[in-house]
């Protein structure tokens, strides 16, 4: 029985994209629930009307760390079902926004670089469940991906599986420079030595610097020498790093 109830719980809490145990965090009144096909959601949702709750032992606690700012605590429950974000996110392995977030947490992705970052599928149209977490996110979307201030979450750094000995000359690199606070783009210029490698640094050539770099095309050319040169400074030439 006790590994049927984890189940049951588990189920429920990737259908409401909880990053808590459901019993944990439950705020759901039966009148407002929307998972109506699950006896355990309305046992919960009927205990919380009346100010009770269950306290459980010898359960297994599935809390979901490794994120910043839960979903759950952008959208309310309605929102969460009514504008399609259980169904879009839903075994996608993303219960917070930091998720959808550029490196550094200051800005929304695109919905088509979500597909490097989950398993969502973003071919076709944008869902309307990212236009709906964009609009409580982004001020102003057309002109910039910017996320407003109460929602920035800082830097986070997330695993990517490459290894620096599987990189060749000509490769292009993109990491996240700490000490600027900024992402790089780089094209490798010789073999690994000693988990040293020499890059070209490349920039994006912004049209107009009254846009964000985020919504304009993404053109890179060689950079002629800033601020990543002078902290790296490992060759006369002044895009080599």
């Amino acid at each position: 029985m006790k590994d049927i109830f984890e189940a049951d719980c588990r189920q429920l809490q990737a259908e409401l994209l909880f990053n808590k145990f459901p019993l944990a965090i439950w705020n759901i009144s039966l009148k407002d629930l929307q998972v109506k096909h699950c006896l355990l959601a309305r046992i919960l949702a009927l205990l919380y009307n009346n100010m009770l709750t269950i306290k459980t032992s010898g359960v297994k606690v599935n809390q979901i760390q490794g994120g910043l700012m839960p979903i759950v605590e952008i959208c309310i429950h309605k929102e969460i079902f009514k504008k399609g974000i259980s169904k879009g996110l839903k075994g996608k392995n993303v219960y917070f926004a930091s998720q959808l977030m550029s490196s550094d947490g200051t800005r929304l992705l695109r919905y088509k670089d979500l597909k490097h970052r989950t398993k969502i599928n973003t071919q076709g149209r944008i869902s309307s469940w990212f236009k709906f977490i964009e609009s409580k996110l982004v001020e102003e979307p057309l002109k910039s991906k910017k996320v407003k201030i109460d929602y920035q979450v800082g830097y986070n750094a997330y695993s990517v599986d490459t290894y620096i000995d599987n990189l060749k000359t000509k490769n292009w690199i993109s990491t996240f420079h700490d000490q600027i606070g900024k992402p790089i783009i780089s094209r490798v210029l010789d073999k690994p030595n000693e988990n040293i490698i020499s890059i070209e640094h490349w920039i994006q050539d912004v049209e107009s610097d009254q846009i964000s770099p985020s919504v304009q095309l993404p053109i890179i050319k060689k950079c002629g020498g800033c601020e990543v040169k002078t902290i790296q400074n490992r060759s006369k030439r002044s895009n080599v790093v």
